[in-house]
């Protein structure tokens, strides 16, 4: 499979944001270490417990993602009158060998601020994604969600397929739970 250049991708992914940022006053782009700021972790605790690290620590977290996962995407959606978070997602990409060395996107970590639910934020934060997994030359996307999200992602296009298992390293479990303070 011959893949596009990171170049041609990165301006996709732009006129990708630029396509969708037309609604209100909202501007969709990649996580920038100046969102720390901007209230990133409380954004993300909407969504689940995240323990907060130090601004270091984010910024060391957030350039190996860049680095190391060549598609790993976090999109967040950003109010440019207030300077608030709105929403943020992931999707990343998988190299496969069956369906000819194809790429199989996953997205995670769909989250929007409970001052911006029900505006149709959600919806537009998954079509961004899936424009960009589709892009990059994705055959097929997944995720996982709760049972009580899927009229939404159906909405969204997607369908149900098979079932979630998951496996904890416990001694992690607990470390992070220590860190966290529980």
């Amino acid at each position: 499979m011959n893949s596009p250049s990171r170049r041609k991708i990165q301006k996709a992914y732009s006129d990708i944001y630029a396509k969708h940022s037309i609604k209100d006053q909202l501007r969709i782009r990649e996580l920038q270490p100046e969102d720390y700021d901007k209230g990133y972790y409380e954004l993300m605790n909407q969504l689940a417990d995240a323990p907060t690290l130090s601004r270091e620590e984010f910024e060391i977290q957030l350039k190996a993602i860049k680095e190391e996962t060549p598609i790993h995407k976090i999109i967040v959606f950003e109010d440019e009158v207030s300077g608030n978070l709105m929403a943020s997602g992931t999707i990343f990409l998988e190299r496969k060998f069956i369906r000819a060395n194809a790429l199989a996107g996953h997205i995670e970590d769909i989250v929007v601020n409970c001052h911006y639910r029900q505006s149709g934020y959600g919806k537009l934060l998954i079509t961004v994604l899936k424009d960009v997994a589709f892009e990059a030359g994705a055959y097929k996307i997944i995720l996982d969600c709760k049972e009580s999200n899927m009229p939404f992602y159906e909405k969204c296009g997607f369908s149900q397929s098979g079932a979630e298992m998951k496996l904890y390293d416990e001694k992690i479990k607990r470390e992070t739970t220590k860190k966290e303070g529980k």
